[in-house]
């Protein structure tokens, strides 16, 4: 069966129209020389803005769309979860869960099924760079292949899915639960979990002699999901644990490292010592809880732990972290950094191991597009959140009866699509459409003056047959008529999402406006989704426009961002350049290097504002009938 959070019924209005007039719900979206009906874009009317989300969009990192593209490179097209460890060997390991290479389109289902997957990275400067792959673990034809078998039987085994993966002594250990079947959403029921290991770098895995929790016949053993973490020089190994499904409790265990493999030198807190006991092991975080990522923070020098969980507000769930001195706690009270107002059917944050100071970055994965996003957030040495991102509604969430969003401003012809094959992000995605003028989306927002700011923005543009060079700008400019342009990127024709990325300095502004816009001479779609604009410390003046403009040295990207066709798109590099190439059948772990280093050296040709262009496709064109090997249930509820 095919799965979908979005409500049915929902009127949402749609790209897919007529190439002279569009017409979606409400009315008629009108082109030039044609007679025009009312609006039917009009914001709904502004409510107080409650419940944001700190953290921010910084790639899309699977699918067809993610930095690297895994759809290609690895027949990776929908996938979730993405479990990270520090493999020891130079590597971050990222274990997948159910894996389609030919997606649905929406939610968890498709064909080419797998139970899971092994990826790897070694991205050093992911912060700014984002998490790229160089390789996984294939198959003779270069698939990413499943390295945890399953039966695929419901109610018997439906699937095998990773829950924690740690090195020790070069040695790869991952656990994984063994699913019976999937109930409604939020809710399945698992047989036992166990933990694999790996002796040649998670090529190939021992899955069937390690230390098993086995499930109870109320489906209710504690430690059915569960994840790893290094203690701090004692010599343990913490595992932290759930029962099946999204509303139990969290308890913790440790081992002696050089003994995760004998289930008799588990030790579980009882709630004021360790003990021998599984049946003694305490709550130490609260229900509900999901799938969870425990961290040492050196900046800190806190533990962290991440996890998703309903919110005080009915119908509203968190991504959440908590804060301790020791992983067994006391733990300290909830910070949300991403909510389901703006991410509807976000689950599992994964933290990455190579965090360093103030930002966090963690892979989440979003049950419509089914794919991993890495987001960050900021934290100050007190552990509260600092820096987040400004932007109200950024990804266009915040709709109910399919207008434009109220916390946006629209010059032209605009709406909002919700398909989730067509966003970068949830559900929807913003669009503008015309064939002459101006288009504009725009947001003021409020800053603090003398502060240095970083926007993000992901837009794409339309199929052009030709290709045209109408230019679009993305930017920040003082608020009001005529107000002066702090920074901008220029595009043209955008052959995926482009990730732009604007730095300025607000001045003695206290409120700027971000926009998009674009001027065509012809047709023309833009659509843009997922934007931020985050504090990233005291005025730069050395970044700081002369007159307005950040478009240096235009055309110094030029051929350096791999495919970067500069000329007269202003700081693109197409940063999937080598990464896309059918040769690199196993994650292309050269063409990675070469794209991340052409990328590089675009940024340090055209300075602070260059945008890199993600390997996209703007909407995946599945044809009917495709047979949905495993329907999931692993959805927000």
């Amino acid at each position: 069966m095919r799965e979908s959070i979005s409500p049915p019924g929902r009127c949402l209005f749609t790209r897919r129209g007529a190439i002279i007039a569009a017409c979606a719900c409400a009315g008629a979206l009108c082109l030039a020389g044609t007679a025009c009906a009312a609006d039917p874009a009009a914001p709904e009317a502004e409510k107080p803005y409650a419940h944001p989300s700190a953290a921010r969009v910084v790639a899309q990192l699977t699918g067809a769309k993610g930095f690297t593209n895994t759809a290609q490179t690895m027949k990776i097209q929908g996938t979730d979860l993405g479990i990270m460890w520090d493999d020891g060997d130079g590597h971050v390991l990222f274990a997948v869960g159910d894996t389609f290479g030919e997606w649905s389109g929406n939610g968890g289902g498709g064909e080419d099924w797998r139970s899971n997957a092994l990826l790897r990275s070694s991205t050093r400067n992911f912060a700014e760079d984002g998490i790229l792959f160089d390789s996984a673990v294939v198959d003779e034809n270069g698939k990413a292949r499943e390295i945890i078998p399953s039966l695929k039987i419901p109610e018997t085994e439906h699937t095998t899915i990773p829950t924690g993966g740690i090195a020790v002594g070069g040695r790869q250990y991952l656990a994984f639960m063994s699913v019976n079947k999937w109930g409604v959403p939020g809710e399945w029921f698992t047989n036992y979990s166990r933990i694999a290991y790996s002796d040649d770098g998670g090529e190939t895995w021992n899955t069937t002699d390690g230390p098993q929790w086995t499930n109870d016949d109320k489906w209710s053993n504690n430690f059915q999901m569960v994840g790893f973490a290094h203690g701090q020089g004692d010599g343990f190994v913490y595992m932290m644990g759930t029962p099946n499904g999204r509303f139990g409790a969290i308890r913790i265990a440790r081992v002696d490292e050089n003994k995760i493999l004998e289930k008799d030198a588990y030790q579980y807190w009882n709630g004021s010592e360790w003990g021998d006991d599984e049946g003694t092991a305490a709550d130490i975080i609260e229900a509900p809880t999901t799938e969870l990522s425990l961290q040492y923070n050196s900046y800190l020098n806190k533990w962290m732990l991440m996890y998703t969980t309903d919110s005080d507000e009915a119908g509203i769930f968190d991504v959440v972290y908590r804060l301790a001195d020791r992983p067994e706690g006391p733990w300290s009270d909830k910070t949300v950094v991403a909510t389901s107002l703006d991410y509807p059917g976000m689950y599992a944050p994964y933290m990455h191991p190579w965090n360093s100071g103030s930002e966090v970055h963690f892979a989440m994965s979003i049950w419509g597009s089914y794919n991993i996003f890495q987001m960050a957030f900021e934290v100050d040495k007190d552990g509260n959140v600092i820096h987040p991102n400004l932007v109200k509604d950024p990804g266009f969430e915040r709709v109910e009866n399919g207008g434009m969003s109220p916390h946006w401003q629209c010059h032209g012809p605009c709406g909002l699509d919700g398909k989730p094959d067509w966003a970068y992000g949830s559900e929807h995605q913003a669009w503008m459409r015309n064939n002459q003028g101006t288009l504009e989306l725009s947001q003021t927002v409020t800053v603090t003056p003398n502060t240095h700011y970083k926007m993000t923005a992901f837009v794409t543009t339309g199929p052009d047959n030709p290709q045209r060079t109408d230019k679009g700008t993305v930017g920040a400019r003082q608020t009001g008529p005529g107000g002066q342009v702090l920074a901008s990127q220029e595009f043209t024709h955008l052959a995926g999402y482009t990730r732009f990325v604007v730095e300025f300095d607000s001045g003695s502004n206290s409120q700027i406006d971000i926009f998009v816009d674009a001027a065509p001479t012809a047709d023309q779609w833009v659509q843009m989704d997922s934007l931020s604009l985050k504090a990233t410390g005291p005025s730069k003046s050395d970044t700081k426009p002369a007159d307005g403009d950040a478009n240096a040295d235009a055309d110094a990207g030029k051929d350096e961002g791999g495919n970067a066709d500069a000329g007269s798109g202003k700081g693109e590099g197409n940063l999937g350049g080598d990464v896309n190439r059918p040769e690199n059948g196993n994650g292309g772990k050269a063409g990675a290097a070469s794209a991340q280093a052409g990328y590089k050296a675009t940024v340090a040709r055209t300075g602070s504002t260059v945008g890199s262009l993600v390997p996209a496709l703007v909407g995946i064109s599945l044809i009917g009938g495709l047979s949905l090997v495993a329907a999931r249930r692993r959805q927000a509820r």
